[in-house]
């Protein structure tokens, strides 16, 4: 079972709350969200669960997400709506139902904008989206991706889809020597209008 918030409702994480997600747990957001907080961590219930990541469900919405520390869990947007990420931590993320990467974009016309977060030590990519979407907007500036790619595959830390506006600037990169096949930052095809 997973928790689901309906649409009309709303999810509002606490200032220093622990929302924990079991093994093949999602958290799926229909309706309204905040994620906007002083501090908070969402991790899983223990060692040995692989929760699925947050669901963002809701057309035209825009969700927050500000001082987060995500552990083993990820964040995808299943619809055309805006993603802000602030100070956030995604660390140790491991693909799981076929979302490769803490922050997965999945519709066209999407904005994802990531300032000051941490990407440390996850599987695949840290933020990712399929070469046959398009967003309107990707902003990545100021994020430190410390060893974020830790399978040795043709894959980079941050491999990003199209989009109008692609702005990727003032970041801090950190490989690993040992991991040769992966590199740093992709963007899919440039295409415009």
């Amino acid at each position: 079972d997973s928790l689901v918030i309906a649409d009309g409702d709303k999810f509002q994480l606490d200032d220093n709350a622990v929302l924990k997600l079991a093994d093949k747990v999602a958290c799926i957001i229909y309706g309204d969200a905040s994620f906007e907080v002083s501090d908070a961590t969402i991790p899983r219930t223990d060692d040995d669960a692989k929760p699925n990541q947050i669901e963002l469900r809701k057309a035209d919405a825009v969700y927050g997400f500000q001082n987060v520390t995500f552990e083993y869990v990820g964040v995808k947007s299943f619809e055309t709506n805006s993603l802000y990420f602030d100070n956030c931590t995604f660390t140790k993320y491991v693909y799981q139902n076929r979302v490769s990467g803490p922050i997965a974009l999945g519709m066209t016309g999407s904005t994802v904008v990531a300032t000051n977060c941490l990407f440390d030590h996850n599987e695949y990519s840290s933020i990712s989206g399929a070469a046959n979407i398009k967003c309107a907007l990707v902003r990545v500036e100021n994020c430190t991706f410390d060893h974020s790619q830790q399978v040795n595959r043709n894959m980079p830390m941050l491999n990003l889809t199209p989009g109008d506006t692609i702005i990727v600037r003032g970041n801090v990169l950190h490989g690993d020597p040992a991991m040769g096949m992966v590199g740093g930052v992709s963007v899919g095809p440039l295409v415009g209008r």
